[in-house]
């Protein structure tokens, strides 16, 4: 899934299925490597997580999935 972030406003491009016995969740520190401050856009990536974008970004996560 790709979000575009504009200010407060994120915007939802597309879904990937995953199968839940392959999957596992990237952590924040995982997530931080892939994100500048100067960055406008976010792709998820298998493993990504409404809470673990929100907690790099220092947001609430109901917040960011609001935004979608």
């Amino acid at each position: 899934m790709t979000i575009l972030l504009f200010g407060l406003g994120v915007i939802a491009l597309s879904n990937v299925e995953v199968q839940a016995s392959s999957w596992h969740a990237n952590s924040p520190a995982e997530i931080a490597k892939r994100i500048s401050s100067n960055d406008r856009t976010f792709t998820f990536e298998r493993g990504d997580t409404f809470w673990g974008i929100s907690q790099v970004l220092n947001i609430n996560y109901q917040t960011l999935m609001e935004w979608i």
